[in-house]
């Protein structure tokens, strides 16, 4: 008896082990491409043209905590969610297009120099969102730009991306959005007010000088896509809307919520409750 039950426990854990490998074989798997669409607002950041010829190393670092290296979304169904897996190596394709739009930005990236720009990212996901016909699209793309001169640090904050979009459920809008959400982090970071003055003082004279009582970046707000990115986490996790509600109130929007974030935002099934107090976060909104 005893060596039946094990042939059946054996086998009931095969069963479990194939159905895994069944699943893991099935999920979604992604070629990241770099596919920007024009439209990305931020795709020409400002950035001073004394520093455009400044040397500087750049150095990449994948942080993303508690998340499979491989793993850069999920397609949602049903309340069912399966990963999306990356077939190419994430950690090399941020560092292909961040060297790629820096090029093409005019900064002057030289490994070896004095200061460096280390780049670590915590986040690169996109979310697919089945719909009865076709799906909601948002990514979000967030890193850690540190600045250090000579070894010493002047300079840190953290700088963000994201994109929505509804679309057919293709691989095209998934890179799409990804690519989207990752070029407006790297424009963000590289015009950020702050790092512009960082670098403008440590190239005035040698160990930082001005630069290293610069404090780290701190953000004045949060765009609209950003707080829907988030908003969508939480939704997903079972946050009811009087929750989803208090959390937008603890926010400051960066810019006004145009008709087009509001169709956005109703197109991806926040509550009209979130919206109304998502409008009252924009800039010019009379706060209570």
């Amino acid at each position: 008896m005893a060596g039946r039950l094990d042939r059946l426990a054996g086998a009931a854990l095969m069963t479990t082990l194939l159905a895994t490998a069944a699943a893991a074989d099935t999920a979604p798997v992604l070629t990241l491409k770099f596919t920007p669409q024009e439209g990305t607002h931020a795709s020409s950041p400002d950035i001073p043209s004394s520093l455009l010829a400044t040397p500087l190393a750049v150095v990449f670092e994948d942080d993303r905590q508690g998340v499979d290296a491989k793993v850069v979304g999920e397609v949602v169904e049903d309340e069912k969610s399966d990963p999306v897996r990356a077939a190419n190596d994430v950690a090399a394709f941020t560092k292909d297009v961040f060297l790629k739009v820096a090029g093409e930005w005019g900064l002057k990236v030289v490994p070896g120099s004095p200061r460096v720009l280390k780049v670590k990212c915590i986040r690169f996901f996109v979310s697919q969102n089945h719909k009865t016909i076709g799906a909601m699209f948002a990514s979000e793309a967030r890193f850690v730009f540190t600045l250090s001169e000579r070894g010493r640090v002047v300079w840190e904050g953290t700088v963000s991306g994201s994109a929505h979009r509804y679309g057919k459920r293709n691989e095209e809008n998934l890179n799409e959005v990804l690519s989207d959400a990752l070029k407006e982090a790297y424009a963000n970071g590289v015009s950020d007010p702050s790092l512009v003055a960082a670098m403008s003082g440590g190239g005035r004279g040698s160990g930082g000088g001005a630069a290293a009582a610069s404090p780290p970046a701190r953000a004045e707000g949060i765009t609209p896509a950003q707080l829907l990115s988030e908003l969508l986490d939480l939704k997903k996790q079972g946050f009811a809307t009087d929750l989803l509600v208090q959390y937008v109130n603890q926010k400051t929007l960066s810019a006004e919520m145009s008709g087009k974030d509001m169709a956005e935002w109703k197109q991806s099934g926040m509550p009209p409750a979130v919206i109304k107090a998502a409008l009252a976060r924009s800039p010019g909104a009379k706060q209570p």
